[in-house]
């Protein structure tokens, strides 16, 4: 099996080390017409794995920001800037890193939101995510007329 294959020596410091680190994880290749470009979540240390070419993960110094981060990266804000700024079906890195990161006064609202996300489904989201976008729209000062056009995008 891969399991055993992975566990016998392939890369094993790799491994070891994706079951110690929480990681910010995101795909790295995405139709440039996807409904998405930017999927993006938190690893899962209580599995072991390896992570493959067409991941791209991100060891953030303080570990407390990766639900706000992958709130960030899933966010329409973020997928609308990255839309514009991207020339290729790739989600480096490289590119990644050149994205404005504006942290909240207060991270507490979007932390719970984040994980009552990952238990939830359908509608529930839907609502969840309405307001996780609207927190990361204040966060960046976006006026209503600014929501919109990029809302707009989405329809």
């Amino acid at each position: 099996s891969v399991i055993e294959y992975i566990k016998k020596g392939f890369r094993t410091s790799y491994v070891e080390k994706n079951t110690k680190v929480k990681y910010l994880l995101w795909r790295d290749i995405s139709g440039t017409v996807d409904p998405r470009r930017l999927i993006c979540s938190i690893s899962d240390t209580n599995q072991t794995v390896l992570y493959g070419d067409t991941i791209n993960k991100i060891e953030l110094k303080n570990p407390s920001l990766l639900p706000y981060f992958e709130a960030l990266f899933n966010s329409q804000l973020f997928d609308w800037v990255f839309r514009k700024t991207s020339s290729n079906n790739h989600a480096s890195c490289s590119e990644m890193i050149l994205l404005p990161v504006v942290l909240p006064d207060d991270l507490s609202e979007l932390n719970q939101l984040v994980m009552t996300r990952k238990s939830t489904t359908g509608s529930e989201n839907a609502a969840l995510d309405e307001r996780i976008n609207d927190i990361i729209y204040n966060t960046y000062g976006l006026s209503l007329e600014e929501r919109k056009l990029i809302q707009n995008y989405y329809v």
